[in-house]
């Protein structure tokens, strides 16, 4: 992109070239209508932790967004997204891996509780069931009160379920159970307490969960973003576990670090650096067209 205002020229047509896909499913012919970031390819998220879910992160994903229901439970999870990585030929650090976790916080151990029970007296347990339907693609009427799940595989998110039947070894979920968990987490853990008690939870799931951060959720917005960065944030920056300035000026290399703006030399997307170079412009495209 030139952008010379005088010459009244944005871009060299030299450099701009036509796309040229022709695949299974939709073919484009023409040039992009958006100029390049300074990533180049823009940095790529995926969520899903499913047995295909983990593979396609393996090789494709930049981040990844997974569920958490305890931090032993979701180590099993990041560290098989790891090995994926690595069979694909990539680093296990390669791939950044965030848990939804929620956080209940207030000055006090004793204000944070009482917020969350605030919080509780408006969860209705018949809706979070129909929103755990939605999601696992599981009916959760058609159990008995007391009757614990099984894994059961639908075409929904297949991961929902995991945590809750094959991965939880020492407690049975039943409906209603599973239910007041997601109430307010949703696929994700909540954490209660006061800034201190947070920062201590969250450094465990971090550690012990083989996570890189948190995708934090929110109970009430902006409440409880506000609440985190009033009270939360401060703490785990004394300890020296949440930054305090960016690193670069490209998300990329906020999550790896300056001078790394673009894909990682061992992502599938860095064979195609200099696909176009010694190919047709636009310009020349549109010459050929011409004579032709």
């Amino acid at each position: 992109m030139v952008k010379d205002r005088e010459a009244g020229l944005y871009a060299d047509p030299q450099k701009v070239h036509p796309i040229q896909h022709s695949g299974k499913y939709f073919t484009v012919p023409g040039a992009a209508l958006t100029e390049p970031s300074p990533q180049r390819t823009p940095l790529i998220f995926q969520a899903g932790a499913s047995s295909r879910g983990q593979a396609f992160a393996g090789r494709h994903a930049e981040a990844v967004f997974i569920g958490g229901l305890r931090p032993d439970l979701t180590r099993y999870v990041t560290d098989k997204i790891r090995e994926q990585a690595e069979e694909q030929g990539r680093h296990r650090d390669d791939v950044k891996i965030y848990a939804m976790l929620s956080v209940v916080v207030d000055e006090t151990e004793e204000k944070a509780q009482e917020k969350y029970r605030e919080y509780l007296s408006y969860v209705n347990l018949e809706a979070s069931q129909a929103i755990i339907g939605g999601w696992s693609g599981v009916d959760l009427s058609q159990f008995d009160e007391d009757e614990a799940l099984n894994y059961i595989k639908t075409d929904s998110i297949q991961s929902f379920l995991t945590p809750f039947t094959l991965q939880s070894k020492d407690k049975k979920w039943t409906r209603e159970e599973i239910a007041k968990h997601c109430a307010l987490g949703g696929m994700g853990d909540v954490i209660v307490g006061s800034p201190e008690s947070v920062a201590d939870q969250l450094e465990t799931w971090v550690d012990e969960g083989g996570l890189d951060g948190i995708n934090l959720a929110y109970h009430v917005s902006p409440g409880s973003f506000e609440d985190f960065v009033e009270y939360v944030v401060p703490e785990l920056q004394k300890r020296g576990r949440y930054r305090t300035d960016y690193e670069g000026s490209t998300l990329r290399e906020s999550l790896y670090g300056a001078g790394q703006p673009q894909v990682m030399d061992t992502h599938p997307a860095a064979q195609y650096r200099g696909a176009f170079v010694g190919k047709p412009s636009v310009e020349d495209t549109a010459a050929r067209e011409l004579v032709g």
